[in-house]
């Protein structure tokens, strides 16, 4: 009798994924099988991709409410016993990386750079493709992305999703995890998935990741093509519809579309969901890009102008003392209770809780203005002098202190503003006198060049375009090289509208602490270019190319998406800066001569510094940030200013035509002909690494001095892990 072929897992393998991982609530069936007879009935197109199971007649049919269920010891005993399920996992305790890219060159790049930075992760994969996932535990509620590289998509997969751990893909190779069913699946802190996921970005995206909001499980089942409210009607007959859905939604256009850093593919990527539909019992938004990630419902209809503010704002004027008092509620004695609506009404009258509260955006900060007109950064302490105000002035009853801060916030909100923007509105106008091209030439006596001009012109308006666009692209830094004393920093500083928007970044900080400090600054010092020792590279490229922060403030629930404002100019004294082999492209490098007296160099900065900005806001607002000249001309020079190889050049070369002997063997043998010889064997032995130093970069600088000296390499399929191999070309 023929043996039974297996399309899905063998008992043991559910045995592992439920006892062993303890995952059974998250384990659902999925029929493998290719050939299986799919039910008329049912809404598959496929097997082996979605949860699945035969119904009563041998069909596939799929499983309801899935997102919903949560499985039993029982079940999987049951579904263990089928030869054509597959097991597959939801995306609640463990998440996952899929990397759908084609290029096998790409992908293994991908796989590279990711273990490089947090070790290596469970991978699942199949013989007949590059494609790859990577399992591992995040707790928090997570959302969905998805990036978008030349060869094929980077997805996250969160709560609400699902992956296949084992069986038959629908072309009927076998998924397979690389070294065996994983023992653990490891856990991640959320700093280490944001790093990665900024690598990602940054190394391989080619565009902004979208991102789909998590929310509650919801009932989508109800769908009514004519389904509308008074939201909708007012997009319909306000031309801000593009397409209707099969469910009543509206595809429209993002009023925060200018924010978008690409165009959707389709008319999909915004939508509205009118009350009922969509599982929403309320109409709702949602859009899938990044820069939308934050905004809610309000944010939406304030935008379109269906309505101008969630709240009936009292106006500051003058004779405020004349007021009448806000309705508050009071009880039978007439004393005002402690409500948080009344909280609310007493903190919209600056005249009567006695500061103005607003939310500087750029700064990211609740500021108090009194009514001498003093700007306070709101402190702890300063809630207690509010609440003290209204208990002592306005007779309000008892209430708790986080009615206040509550309050505060929403209060700030509606009254927001951008300090960097009401600073560039006051600028005097342009006189005409060209200076941004000529900027670091006039100031720091840099040769006067297409380059040195490209630069200046880029620096500027990538000031304006951070000030004026919040997180538009900017990913090249200025560095400027000299001998010590020629006031770099102190030029730099005056380059700031205030000395207050100037920082320096110490990258021995932790990164939560790096992303809140830069708030606030425009201009921002790489001094003495911190951090670019083999252990900080990383970390150095990703801050400069990074155009949003996701972070949350010190004792905040939620996280804020900062988009980027400032721009990063480095400062150091040796020659050859640049280390990094990957990254040097981000870097415009120019050397100021040793002849140049910095004494006055930030008072004549100063003089011009308002028509500076004001010529640089007018050339952005015409052109731009102007960098593709200024990246072209750079690679001219950058050889100037890279770190040379000759030492490794010259100890792997010797290394390689010495003698040493095999293990266990004591014959004498080239290390050129040992059999594996990889590059991180060459970084350890030749150069005199350890081992866990290794990195990426460092085996692509030895990988191109191999090729230089006649080295070609080829992937021993026969070894285990299939090492890539150096051998002499033929």
């Amino acid at each position: 009798m023929p043996k039974q072929q297996i399309w899905g897992a063998a008992p043991d393998d559910w045995f592992h994924f439920s006892f062993v991982l303890g995952l059974t609530p998250d384990l659902l069936p999925v029929v493998s099988r290719p050939d299986a007879p799919i039910s008329p009935t049912s809404k598959l197109k496929t097997t082996g991709k979605t949860p699945s199971h035969y119904n009563g007649q041998g069909m596939v049919a799929g499983l309801k409410e899935w997102t919903a269920r949560t499985s039993t010891d029982d079940d999987v005993g049951r579904w263990a016993k089928q030869p054509d399920y597959g097991i597959l996992l939801q995306t609640r305790t463990v998440r996952a990386l899929d990397v759908d890219v084609s290029d096998p060159v790409v992908a293994d790049a991908i796989l590279s750079a990711v273990t490089t930075m947090i070790g290596p992760l469970p991978k699942r994969m199949r013989a007949n493709s590059p494609k790859f996932l990577l399992a591992f535990q995040l707790e928090g509620q997570m959302s969905k992305r998805i990036l978008r590289t030349e060869a094929g998509n980077i997805e996250f997969l969160a709560t609400g999703q699902q992956f296949v751990a084992l069986g038959t893909h629908p072309s009927g190779a076998r998924y397979e995890w690389d070294g065996g069913l994983p023992d653990e699946i490891p856990v991640l802190v959320a700093e280490d998935f944001e790093a990665v996921w900024c690598m990602l970005e940054t190394v391989f995206g080619v565009g902004e990741t979208v991102v789909e909001k998590e929310g509650r499980l919801r009932d989508r089942s109800a769908r009514d093509a004519g389904a509308t409210d008074e939201t909708a009607d007012y997009l319909d007959a306000n031309d801000w519809t593009l397409d209707w859905g099969a469910g009543g939604e509206r595809y429209i256009r993002c009023p925060f579309e200018d924010g978008h850093s690409t165009e959707s593919a389709d008319n999909t990527a915004t939508a509205y969901f009118p009350a009922g539909t969509g599982g929403f019992e309320q109409g709702h938004f949602r859009c899938l890009h990044a820069s939308c990630a934050h905004r809610n419902d309000g944010d939406f209809l304030n935008a379109i102008g269906i309505r101008d503010n969630d709240f009936d704002v009292i106006p500051a004027e003058g004779g405020e003392e004349y007021l009448p008092l806000p309705a508050f509620s009071r009880d039978k004695n007439g004393q005002i209770e402690g409500t948080i609506t009344n909280v609310l009404l007493a903190l919209r009258r600056p005249d009567l809780c006695g500061v103005q509260i607003r939310l500087d955006e750029f700064r990211n900060e609740v500021i108090l203005t009194t009514s001498r007109g003093e700007h306070l950064l709101l402190r702890d302490e300063y809630y207690t002098k509010i609440h003290e105000t209204l208990e002592r002035n306005l007779q309000f009853k008892k209430f708790q202190e986080t009615e206040i801060k509550r309050s505060v916030r929403l209060i700030a909100y509606e009254n927001r503003y951008d300090s960097l923007k009401d600073w560039l509105s006051q600028l005097p106008a342009w006189d005409g006198v060209p200076r941004i091209d000529t900027f670091f030439c006039r100031h720091w006596g840099i040769e006067s060049s297409a380059y040195s001009k490209a630069v200046g012109r880029y620096w500027w308006t990538l000031l304006a375009g951070r000030a004026l666009e919040p997180g538009i692209k900017g990913d090249m830094a200025v560095v400027l090289v000299s001998q010590q004393g020629k006031n770099k920093s102190e030029g730099i500083r005056a380059m700031a509208p205030t000395p207050e928007h100037y920082m320096e970044l110490d990258f021995e900080k932790p990164a939560a602490e790096r992303v809140r400090e830069m708030r606030g600054h425009n201009v921002i010092e790489l001094g003495e270019m911190r951090g670019m020792n083999k252990a900080g590279i990383g970390a150095v490229r990703v801050t400069i190319s990074t155009r949003a922060d996701r972070n949350r403030g010190l004792y905040r629930e939620h996280y804020d998406t900062l988009p980027r404002r400032c721009g990063f100019i480095a400062t150091v004294n040796t020659d050859t800066p640049l280390t990094d082999t990957e990254g040097n492209r981000r870097w415009l490098p120019m050397t100021i001569p040793d002849d140049i007296d910095g004494k006055h160099i930030a008072a004549q900065i100063a003089t011009e510094r308002e028509q500076l900005w004001a010529e640089a806001v007018l050339v952005f607002k015409a052109e731009g940030i102007a960098w593709e000249r200024a990246e072209t001309l750079a690679k001219t020079v950058l050889g100037d200013y890279e770190v040379k190889d000759d030492v490794w050049v010259s100890c792997i070369a010797e290394w390689l035509e010495a003698e040493s002997t095999e293990l266990n063997d004591s014959t004498l043998v080239k290390n050129c002909d040992r059999v594996p010889l990889t590059s991180k064997d060459l970084l350890v032995e030749a150069i005199g690494f350890k081992a866990p130093q290794v990195k990426r970069g460092d085996e692509m600088k030895v990988a191109k001095i191999m090729k230089d000296l006649g080295y070609k390499t080829r992937q021993l399929q026969t070894l285990p892990g299939k090492p890539r191999h150096w051998e002499k070309r033929g």
